[in-house]
């Protein structure tokens, strides 16, 4: 277990820049509101929505046993803590959610603990809707911790009920993390173990989210290793052959960047991600990447007096205006951080500056935990420390007047198969096209409709007619073969 990232867990669980003051941002929730912390302290896990339209997410310490917590957060900041980790003897359930949780194609909620489990190297879990959490896999059973250890939880899963995701440890190479797979079955197999060329060439320390093409290949970055040392963006397929598409720092004093973060894919199918380090202030970059590996920086943080436009990019979204969204660990004077917009081009707009009144009741130290996009168009997303208690973390909204949308789950899919689209404001909808061709639907609640592939359908959006006004997927539906 090691970088930068493995660190700050261990902390806390035990182009030009234009600022836009006006953006509507507002506190939702400060944790440990409650005595003893009962509702959690230090979210971490990034939130996620849930097919009634909560969002859930986890803090990585408090909750009645002080290993963390699984909550539900409705848009308007009503708090129910649905889970307390460490309810086992031994914590044989995990302690310590970290990453992001995944909303199953079956309704479940996927996670993963940092820490507990019988080897204390952390574990998988599922929880239904209603709060109860099933141990999935428990990591580093085995000697040398051959499936990985400590994951990251950035967890994805495709259209057949996988799940993907990292271990920062462990592996046969030298502790170097994995990529797993879980299959709906329940069994882990480590597709790939990091380290194993010499020199790391493959790269070593997967960092951040992995990146699914619908009925393609899995993408992704290491913090580490690769020819210089300063990490690597993959491509590995669903049996486990890894291609090095690029290898950072290859420029001179690493003008493209150095520990990359999240990467995400863009509508033009191009990815576009964050480095922490490198470029022209060695305070990250902002970067697009063809599919084959063409690299080009776009934008080098730390660019305007004071780093007010944010340095050490973390998190990355792309949202349904095609803009890309994120935050950054730090910026000047006493903030810590920022949110801020992307275009593609390059060109970024602050849109929160945190602590910038100096009390941090909005919240500090915004590593780790990223944004989400509700489909009501506001962004939502969490903060491990500040608040107007304890200084144990925040929730938050932040509205830029971007419009409603629909997404689909899974987000590809052959004709016929059952498909979910989730929304808000769906009771009455009138009408359901895959790309144009009308599918049959059935609305099962203002959150949630399902409906099937119809035959004839191919690749494009997803678009619902509702009393409201028409809406549409905030991503392409890919109908596979």
């Amino acid at each position: 277990m090691q970088g930068k990232r493995a660190g700050a867990v261990l902390a806390l669980c035990g182009a030009t820049a234009v600022v836009l003051p006006a953006q509507t941002f507002t506190v939702l929730y400060d944790f440990c509101s409650l005595v003893g912390c009962l509702d959690g302290r230090h979210p971490s896990p990034s939130l996620i929505q849930g097919l009634d339209g909560n969002l859930y997410g986890g803090g990585c310490a408090g909750g009645l046993y002080q290993a963390g917590t699984i909550f539900k957060l409705t848009p308007d900041g009503q708090m129910t803590t649905l889970y307390n980790f460490c309810s086992q003897m031994g914590c044989a359930d995990g302690a310590s959610p970290y990453g992001s949780f995944v909303l199953g194609i079956d309704g479940n909620i996927y996670g993963a603990t940092w820490l507990g489990g019988t080897a204390d190297r952390g574990t998988l879990f599922k929880m239904t809707p209603g709060g109860q959490v099933t141990t999935l896999h428990t990591f580093c059973l085995q000697t040398g911790c051959p499936e990985g250890a400590y994951p990251w939880g950035y967890l994805i899963q495709d259209a057949q009920g996988n799940i993907y995701g990292t271990a920062s440890a462990g592996g046969t190479h030298g502790s170097a993390g994995t990529v797993f797979r879980l299959a709906p079955t329940g069994e882990l197999e480590a597709i790939h173990s990091f380290c194993a060329l010499s020199g790391c060439a493959d790269g070593r320390f997967p960092n951040g989210e992995l990146v699914l093409i619908p009925g393609g290949n899995i993408y992704g970055t290491t913090q580490s290793g690769g020819a210089y040392g300063k990490g690597t963006v993959f491509r590995i397929t669903a049996r486990g052959r890894l291609t090095t598409l690029y290898n950072f720092c290859s420029q001179s004093g690493c003008a493209d960047g150095a520990d990359p973060g999240w990467l995400v894919s863009g509508a033009d199918g191009n990815f576009y991600g964050t480095t922490s380090q490198g470029g022209t202030m060695d305070v990250g970059t902002f970067f697009k990447m063809s599919p084959t590996g063409q690299l080009v920086t776009l934008y080098n943080f730390c660019s305007q007096p004071g780093c007010a436009d944010g340095s050490d990019p973390w998190s990355l979204i792309r949202a349904a205006d095609g803009n890309f969204y994120g935050i950054t660990e730090q910026a000047h004077g006493p903030n810590t951080g920022t949110i801020f917009e992307m275009t593609p081009s390059g060109s970024l707009t602050v849109l929160h500056t945190f602590c910038g009144g100096g009390a941090c009741t909005d919240g500090w130290l915004p590593s780790n935990a990223g944004l989400v996009q509700h489909t009501n168009g506001t962004f939502y997303g969490v903060i491990a420390k500040g608040g107007n208690v304890t200084n144990n973390g925040t929730a938050f909204s932040l509205s830029t007047g971007l419009a409603p949308f629909v997404m689909t789950l899974p987000a590809a899919a052959s004709v016929g198969a059952a498909v979910q689209i989730l929304g808000a404001s769906l009771t009455g909808s009138s009408s359901v096209s895959f790309n144009g061709t009308a599918a049959v639907f059935n609305v099962v609640s203002s959150s949630e409709i399902t409906a099937n592939v119809p035959a004839g359908a191919t690749t494009g959006p997803v678009r619902v007619v509702t009393p409201g006004g028409k809406l549409s997927s905030n991503v392409f539906f890919t109908v596979l073969p």
